[in-house]
């Protein structure tokens, strides 16, 4: 079902549609408890769990 997947074009990553806003959700979640942005959370998602290369990951609130 390809049009469950979504392709991220500079890192060649492709996941389910369902992935990011997934993700979203939890660093959210984790971050408002706390009062922080949720950048910090975000890049180790996106290098490590996403399999993001380091250029494509972008570590700032503009998503």
């Amino acid at each position: 079902m390809d049009f469950l997947s979504l392709t991220y074009p500079v890192s060649g990553v492709t996941v389910s549609v369902l992935i990011p806003p997934l993700v979203a959700f939890v660093v959210a979640l984790l971050s408002s408890t706390g009062g922080l942005s949720g950048a910090f959370l975000i890049l180790p998602v996106m290098l490590s769990g996403l399999g993001f290369v380091g250029p494509a990951a972008s570590a700032t609130n503009f998503f």
